[in-house]
This record gives C-alpha cells, structure tokens and sequence, in this order.
C-alpha cells in the first residue's frame, strides 16, 4: 500500500469517527443537557485538530514551505477559536433562556458543521467540507426526524462509499500516467 493511500484511508477513518461522536453528541444533549457543555467543546477541539493535522499533511504533500505551513495554522488556529467562542456563546444563551435544551444539541451541530465546511472549503480538502455539510444535515433532519440516526448512518455510509471508490479509481489513473 502507498503511503498517500494509507493517508487517504487515514483520513476517511478520522471523519467517519468525528461524524459518530457528532451524532452522540446530539443524543447526549437530549439526554443530559447540563452535561453536555464539555463534549461539544472537545467535539469541536477533536475535530479541529484532526483538520489542522489533515491540513498539515496535504500542505506538507504540496511541498509548502515552512512559512506558508505556518500561516495555515495561524489561519485555522483563528478559525477554530472562533468556532469555540460560537459554542461558548450558544450556550451563554441556553443559560439566559433564549435557548431550550431540546434545540441546543442542533445548533451546536449547525455551528460546528459550518466551520468544518468552511475550514474544509479554504484549508483542508473537500472532505472535510463534505463532512461539515453532512453535519449541518444531520441537524436539519434531526430536527424534523425523531429516528434519524438510521437514515443518516445510511447516507453517511454510501458517501464513504463512494469517496473511497473515487479515490481509489484517481489513483489508479494517477498511476497509469
């Protein structure tokens, strides 16, 4: 096996577990409201770690030189701050009322969702933007299905499927030229 390829499958494996720890997460804000607050902010530090890491390594692959590696960082350090002070205020307003417990969980997956779209749109790659639009899905059809786990771990396994297909396929014409 290729060394991009392991880091392909890598990087497939670490979205598909940031999109399950989303979905307990939206549980366990039904669930346990008041406890919830830690997950989510260590949600959106998982993954914006695992997004800085992605970066790094497609940048490092690119052969960017150290300064413009740097800069990357600096760009998703900013980015991801802001997407934690989002969460922080999200849930100074479930604290002032303004908010219910019941809705908390979807905006959270909103907000995150957005940032991991965003960070995969400028930074990272099209997968994490694929995952940051399959975050923001899953907090509409949460908010219009009761079981909706099912259809979206459904959903979510044929995307997998077909962006392991993809990539397997361009690697293969990649190696033919």
């Amino acid at each position: 096996m290729r060394p991009r390829h392991k880091s392909v499958i890598a990087e497939e494996i670490a979205l598909a577990l940031a999109f399950a720890l989303l979905l307990l997460g939206i549980g366990a804000t039904n669930f346990a409201p008041q406890q919830s607050y830690r997950y989510w902010l260590w949600l959106t530090v998982l993954i914006a770690l695992a997004g800085t890491f992605i970066g790094f390594l497609h940048a490092r692959h690119s052969h960017h030189d150290m300064r413009a590696i740097l800069g990357l960082l600096a760009a998703q350090l900013l980015h991801w701050m802001a997407v934690i002070i989002a969460i922080i205020c999200i849930y100074l307003l479930l604290g002032a009322g303004r908010l219910n417990y019941e809705n908390t969980g979807l905006v959270m997956a909103l907000v995150l969702g957005l940032g991991t779209f965003l960070d995969g749109l400028s930074r990272v790659g099209w997968r994490f933007a694929l995952l940051g639009g399959l975050i923001m899905l899953t907090s509409i059809v949460a908010a219009f299905l009761e079981a909706y786990v099912w259809p979206l771990l459904l959903l979510t396994g044929l995307l997998w499927l077909a962006t392991f297909t993809w990539e397997r396929r361009r690697a293969r014409l990649n190696s033919k030229n």
